[in-house]
């Protein structure tokens, strides 16, 4: 099987390999997980990234693709999450992911809730209740 992504019934709680775009997006925890998120004038795009998928596929450079053909054209773009962590366990695909997106800004967090949006014109980051400027 593939590592296989579905577009999110709610963009405030984009779970494990779901995807979504609004005003502001949210996943739903992340214990090991990265994120994109992607801005594209007031939108951002949410991709939920794990290690695993649901049927222990890997995540590789074929998911790595997937995920980030899911994006709209973007002036911005955040790696979310867990990233040392890809970077140790994951190195081959994590890095084939950053080398397809376009001066990605990453931020290594700890377990938590994360998302993003754009409010008055400014990209931001949701880390754990507090919006961040990027």
């Amino acid at each position: 099987m593939a590592y296989v992504f579905a577009q999110a019934q709610d963009v405030m709680r984009i779970a494990e390999q779901e995807y979504g775009s609004g005003n502001a997006i949210r996943f739903s925890a992340f214990t090991s997980c990265i994120g994109l998120i992607a801005r594209h004038g007031d939108q951002v795009t949410g991709v939920h990234l794990v290690m695993f998928s649901n049927d222990d596929s890997p995540f590789d450079n074929n998911a790595a693709n997937a995920a980030v053909n899911l994006l709209p054209p973007y002036t911005e773009v955040v790696v979310i999450g867990q990233a040392n962590m890809w970077a140790d366990n994951l190195p081959g695909p994590y890095n084939h992911l950053l080398g397809l997106l376009n001066n990605p800004i990453v931020i290594d967090v700890n377990d938590g809730t994360y998302g993003g949006r754009v409010a008055g014109g400014v990209f931001q980051t949701y880390q754990n209740g507090n919006y961040i400027n990027v």
